[in-house]
């Protein structure tokens, strides 16, 4: 999964924070676009460990799946709302 997500920070710095970040703002938005990732994993290790610890490692891994696929739709249906924005102006 690293690959995945280096292509998708490559992708967001290219592409995405030179149009929609102000030119005196770019190297505070890479900077949080490569740092956000980092904190993610770290919280997800620090909460699935706690979760694990509490309850079975089967009901983590459950849980882990549920709040990935909520991520994801959430993700989704923001994107398809930036488009429908991008498509009024």
């Amino acid at each position: 999964m690293g690959s995945f997500w280096a292509t998708v920070t490559v992708v967001t710095i290219v592409s995405e924070i030179p149009v929609r970040i102000a030119p005196r703002a770019t190297a505070r938005a890479i900077a949080i676009a490569k740092m956000v990732p980092e904190v993610a994993a770290m919280t997800g290790a620090i909460a699935g460990g706690a979760l694990a610890s509490i309850a079975s490692v089967r009901s983590t891994l459950w849980a882990s799946f549920i709040v990935a696929v909520a991520g994801c739709l959430l993700i989704l249906a923001l994107a398809r709302q930036g488009h429908a924005d991008d498509a009024r102006c």
